[in-house]
C-alpha cells in the first residue's frame, strides 16, 4: 500500500515538474520508513527495486515519454537489473534517487540509477527494459524521435558493454533449456 501512495504522490508532483530533456538526470526525493526497513533495521533490499521502479516512471514524466507511452497504449518491461549496495540506508533517512537514460540499442533501453544520502553514493543500478505494444518490442528510436527528433544514443560505457555480454552469455547458455 505504501508505494502506491507513493505513486500517488509522484502523480500529483508531475503536475508541476518541468520537462527535462532525455539525457538529463530526472531526480527524486524519499524518506526511508519504518515499514520500509528489513530485519537488520535498514532499507531492505526489495524496496530498492520498487523505488528504482517509481524514479524510471517520473523519468518518463518529465521527459515526455509518458506522454507518447500512453498515446499509443505501450508498456514497460524491465528485462534486466543489477545493482550494487554501497552503503546501507538508515531509517528515517532521506536519499535522492537519480535516474537517467544512459544509452539504447536497436532493442533496449538502459537506464542508471543513483541512491545518494547527502550527496554520497549508497547504491548503483542499472536498469535494461523494452516497451511492449500488441506483444511486440516498440524500437527506443521511434519513441525517442516522438520526443526529441534526431537525438542519437550516447556510446555505452564499458561497463554498459560488459554487462549486455554478459547478459547475451547467459541466454546463450539458457536457450537450449
Amino acid at each position: 500500500m505504501n508505494l502506491y501512495l507513493r505513486l500517488i504522490r509522484l502523480i500529483f508532483k508531475s503536475f508541476g515538474s518541468p520537462k527535462i530533456s532525455s539525457l538529463s538526470t530526472g531526480k527524486l526525493r524519499f524518506r526511508v520508513w519504518p515499514h520500509d526497513l528489513d530485519i537488520n533495521g535498514h532499507l531492505t533490499n526489495a524496496r530498492y527495486l520498487a523505488f528504482m521502479d517509481l524514479g524510471r516512471t517520473f523519468f518518463t514524466v518529465q521527459t515526455g515519454f509518458f506522454k507518447q507511452i500512453i498515446k499509443n497504449h505501450w508498456f514497460p518491461v524491465a528485462n534486466a537489473v543489477e545493482i550494487t549496495f554501497i552503503r546501507e540506508i538508515k531509517p528515517l533517512a532521506t536519499f535522492d534517487l537519480h535516474t537517467r537514460l544512459i544509452f539504447w540499442d536497436e532493442k533496449y533501453w538502459y537506464f542508471e540509477q543513483r541512491f545518494l544520502v547527502d550527496g554520497r553514493l549508497h547504491a548503483l543500478a542499472h536498469v535494461r527494459g523494452v516497451f511492449i505494444e500488441k506483444g511486440k518490442i516498440v524500437l527506443p528510436q521511434r519513441l525517442l524521435d516522438a520526443v526529441e527528433p534526431g537525438l542519437q544514443s550516447p556510446e555505452p560505457s564499458a561497463v554498459i558493454s560488459d554487462w549486455k555480454n554478459l547478459l547475451d552469455k547467459k541466454k546463450q547458455a539458457n536457450s537450449g533449456q
